[in-house]
C-alpha cells in the first residue's frame, strides 16, 4: 500500500489520503524547498518535498526530500534526506558542491547565481 504525505506548518510529513495529497500537491510552492541557477541560469539546483517515501529497503529512515542537479559536470546527481532541515543542509551542500566541479568559460559569471527558497 502507497502512503501519501504533506508537509505541516513545521514542515513535517503527515500521512493523508490520496485525494488530500493529490490536491496539496498541485502547487510547486507547498513542496519546493529550494531552487539555484548557477552559471548563468545553465545548471540548476532543485530540492523538493516528494510526498512518497523513497526509502526502498526496508532498514533505514524515510526518504520525503530530494536534491537534484541539472546540468553541467554534476547533471543528474540525486541525494535523498529525511526532514526539511536535512534537505535545506543538503541543498547548500550540493549548490557548493557544483560550483568547485564546474570549470566555468567565463569567471566573470562563475558564481552568478539565482535562489529561490522556502526555507523557514
Amino acid at each position: 500500500m502507497i502512503n501519501y504525505y504533506i508537509l505541516d506548518d513545521g514542515h513535517d510529513p503527515i500521512a493523508v489520503s490520496a485525494y488530500e495529497w493529490s490536491q496539496w500537491f498541485e502547487n510547486i510552492e507547498h513542496r519546493r524547498v529550494a531552487e539555484d541557477y548557477l552559471f548563468d541560469s545553465k545548471i540548476r539546483v532543485s530540492t523538493v518535498f516528494l510526498g512518497l517515501n523513497h526509502q526502498h529497503w526496508l532498514d533505514g529512515p524515510p526518504l520525503f526530500f530530494e536534491t537534484m542537479v541539472f546540468g553541467g559536470e554534476t547533471d543528474m546527481l540525486q541525494t535523498r534526506y529525511s526532514t526539511w532541515d536535512d534537505a535545506v543542509a543538503g541543498h547548500q551542500a550540493v549548490v557548493e558542491l557544483v560550483k568547485a566541479c564546474e570549470t566555468p568559460t567565463d569567471t566573470d559569471n562563475a558564481l552568478h547565481t539565482h535562489s529561490q527558497s522556502q526555507v523557514g
